[in-house]
């Protein structure tokens, strides 16, 4: 859980100087690089997809209480993320507890259409 809330900081840190340097901005992060067994990857990989669920959640209910209706795209990548949860957790438990598993997170960062302050 500290990793998470570390890894919150310092995403919170970054967008702040993010805001500075979109101009032409690529950007790579390696948020994940590591090895773990696979309770401890379970905890990694679950709390991270579980932060995914939780902002998508909420963007469809305020989809819902400002047009009435849920936002068809969240819900859709709803569904998709508690899916992989549901299945990384039965895949992760089927593993000796003793395996050692290596994840990469990479994570890339691109500007794709910059609005322009009127």
């Amino acid at each position: 859980m500290l990793d998470i809330f570390l890894l919150y900081i310092y995403l919170c840190n970054y967008c702040a100087k993010f805001a500075k340097k979109i101009d032409s901005m690529i950007q790579e992060i390696e948020l994940i690089q590591s090895s773990y067994h696979p309770e401890e990857a379970l905890e990694v990989l679950g709390n991270l997809i579980q932060q995914k669920i939780a902002y998508h959640t909420q963007k469809t209910l305020r989809h819902q209480e400002m047009f009435g209706s849920p936002d068809t795209q969240a819900e859709q990548r709803l569904a998709e993320l508690q899916a992989i949860k549901k299945n990384l957790i039965q895949e992760l438990k089927q593993l000796d507890p003793a395996t050692l598993l290596h994840i990469n997170g990479h994570v890339s960062i691109s500007v794709v259409n910059q609005q322009q302050a009127s």
